[in-house]
């Protein structure tokens, strides 16, 4: 992915950069906590000429084709770290509708924003975003509630305020 325009995701591309191409380098691979069957490393373009025809898709277009590729990546992350019987499905899935439902819906759906944003957001604008998302959920009564169920170790009462 490179910035072909301007700022936002409409000026990002998506290229092809050969191995051994002039100017294409590859920092030190990360360290990581999880994942660590793929290395993880910076890629850095020094006066790298690229040609027009590595261009995938269209110019601008950058921003999709990532974001497409981790929605399949995280279908496969969902799909390896938990698998549920076909037998127990609907069991389950009522289990977990149950428990989302039984959430404080203020903060539910700000969670919900959240999550929404960081699709359509550069990482520095999402995460301020959630910042302030985020200090908001504190100012709610059903945070002080769900605190104060946490600690006398009760269910929380929510009355979605």
């Amino acid at each position: 992915m490179v910035r072909t325009g301007g700022v936002g995701s409409g000026g990002i591309s998506c290229i092809v950069v050969e191995k051994g191409t002039p100017g294409l380098f590859f920092g030190k691979q990360e360290k990581k906590l999880g994942w660590n069957s793929q290395p993880t490393a910076a890629v850095i373009f020094e006066n790298c000429r690229v040609p027009a025809a590595n261009l995938v898709g269209k110019e601008g277009d950058g921003f999709k084709i990532a974001m497409k590729a981790l929605d399949g990546g995280r279908i496969n992350i969902g799909l390896a770290s938990r698998v549920v019987p076909a037998a127990e499905l609907l069991e389950d899935a009522l289990h977990t509708a149950e428990m989302i439902a039984a959430m404080s819906l203020p903060i539910a759906m700000m969670t919900k924003e959240s999550i929404n944003r960081s699709y359509e957001t550069m990482l520095g604008e999402g995460i301020r975003f959630e910042r302030r998302v985020f200090h908001a959920m504190f100012a709610t009564a059903d945070q002080k509630e769900g605190m104060s169920a946490f600690i006398a170790k009760r269910t929380p009462k929510f009355e979605h305020k």
